[in-house]
């Protein structure tokens, strides 16, 4: 931090535009900011980052969150759609396996589960590569023909 570089408090309350006081308390849990930030990486969220996270609060089964955010990764990069009832059942079945006591996958965590990790409510981008083209074909065709068949 810029107070053990030698700046003084006056001087950082002035260039950042903040009070004594928060100076200060800054300078006292420092180590804790220090522990928190590399677990919470909000350098692919711009400008939507500076309202994700206010509170420096670590999960108390970061271990369960990071095996449900993997677990979610990895089917979008196999191209299976990921829905929340998904997540839910996933997280409830690995909190059983890690021996999670009291955890219920409610929609409320989904809700926060979400929050924290940039997941939008919408289908995930692999649910396009799940759809059958060759089934929509002779649809798409038929469709093409009664068009035709209207316009004369």
């Amino acid at each position: 931090m810029q107070l053990e570089k030698g700046l003084s408090i006056i001087s950082l309350t002035a260039e950042y535009n903040v009070g004594v006081t928060t100076v200060k308390d800054l300078s006292q849990i420092q180590d804790k900011i220090k522990a928190f930030s590399p677990k919470f990486d909000i350098s692919e969220k711009g400008e939507e980052a500076k309202t994700i996270r206010k509170i420096l609060k670590l999960l108390k089964d970061s271990e369960l969150e990071e095996s449900v955010y993997k677990w979610g990764s990895q089917q979008q990069s196999n191209g299976i759609p990921v829905h929340g009832c998904d997540i839910q059942h996933a997280a409830q079945r690995l909190a059983q396996h890690l021996s999670v006591e009291n955890f219920k996958s409610s929609s409320g965590w989904l809700w926060r589960f979400r929050q924290r990790h940039g997941k939008s409510n919408k289908p995930v981008c692999g649910e396009s590569l799940s759809a059958d083209v060759e089934a929509v074909e002779p649809f798409c065709e038929k469709i093409n023909e009664l068009i035709k068949s209207e316009k004369n």
